[in-house]
């Protein structure tokens, strides 16, 4: 079960990372970016399957998705200087509070 939260979580990673090369992407217009986000994108999806053979789909995708919302707000913020709201960042921190959640809240036999 620790294995599966492991790549659970290098599964946020790889999906965090392909949607700040999408941005890269965007505005440098290069093969490179696009080779490396083909390949984070299908990492990520990798991980996500084999963390969902042992967690619930709707757990694992939760978690997934909301870490990489949270990764994604924090290098849009740092690295390409982008701002957000106060109220984003309320909504972004109670969206990590109830991935939290659903992660403790989960018992032997899925969620509770």
């Amino acid at each position: 079960m620790f294995l599966s939260y492991l790549a659970l979580i290098g599964a946020s990673h790889f999906e965090i990372l392909w949607v700040a090369l999408l941005g890269a992407h965007t505005s440098a217009k290069s093969h490179f970016y696009v080779l490396m986000l083909c390949a984070c994108m299908g990492l990520s999806l990798y991980l996500l399957g084999v963390a969902s053979k042992t967690i619930p789909i709707t757990l694992s995708y939760a978690i997934w998705v909301g870490l990489g919302i949270l990764g994604q707000a924090i290098i849009q913020h740092f690295v390409f200087k982008n701002t957000l709201s106060i109220t984003a960042w309320v909504f972004t921190c109670t969206l990590t509070i109830s991935v939290l959640g659903l992660l403790f809240s989960q018992t032997k036999h899925g969620v509770m």
